[in-house]
């Protein structure tokens, strides 16, 4: 992560973080999960790169409808919540026209 920023920093590219989306079975049996979400936090805000956490904004949605199935990969209802969502981050951020 810390390479990824530092790149995108020396290219003049800024950089949005996502925090990935997991279904709560694949979070129950890789506990691992939160931590590499709070690395990935932290990492972003000592770049002050903007930062968003997509398991957020699954919460409203049935888990079955976001994932293939594998708790991970998501369907294309979950890439359009991604992508909205990062089109909302990028405008807020603004790294993206209104």
């Amino acid at each position: 992560m810390k390479a990824m920023l530092d790149a995108t920093r020396r290219a003049g590219v800024p950089a949005v973080v996502l925090l990935p989306p997991y279904s709560a079975s694949l979070i129950a049996h890789q506990r691992i999960i939160p931590y590499y979400q709070d690395i990935l936090r932290e990492t972003a805000v000592a770049y002050g790169a903007p930062h968003t956490e997509l398991q957020r904004i699954f919460a409203p949605h049935e888990e079955s409808a976001l994932y293939f199935g594998d708790g991970i990969h998501p369907s294309a209802l979950g890439h359009q919540l991604i992508a909205d969502e990062i089109v909302r981050v990028a405008r807020e951020s603004s790294l993206a026209p209104h």
